[in-house]
């Protein structure tokens, strides 16, 4: 998906604020080099330790519309990588 060129000179790093470049489909920092996806044409330009937790939580809201879409009770879906319910 296409970043509109615009948006590319405005974005920086977040880590080290330096200018950023796309390569293909991600977003990649022309100083530190870390890459970043671009997810339905937003540039998700989080912090690894971010990104990480982020992913997480969209499991568990995934795994909880899926339960709700059963029949199920939401608050059965604690989340597996704590064993403890989010809310």
């Amino acid at each position: 998906m296409m970043i509109d060129k615009e948006l590319l000179d405005i974005l920086a790093c977040p880590v080290d604020k330096a200018d950023i470049k796309l390569e293909g489909d991600r977003i990649v920092c022309t100083k530190c080099g870390r890459r970043y996806p671009i997810v339905n044409g937003v540039p998700r330009l989080l912090p690894a330790g971010l990104a990480k937790s982020l992913r997480r939580k969209e499991r568990y809201t995934e795994r909880l519309m899926e339960k709700m879409r059963m029949g199920e009770d939401p608050q059965d879906a604690a989340d597996p990588d704590t064993d403890r319910f989010m809310w």
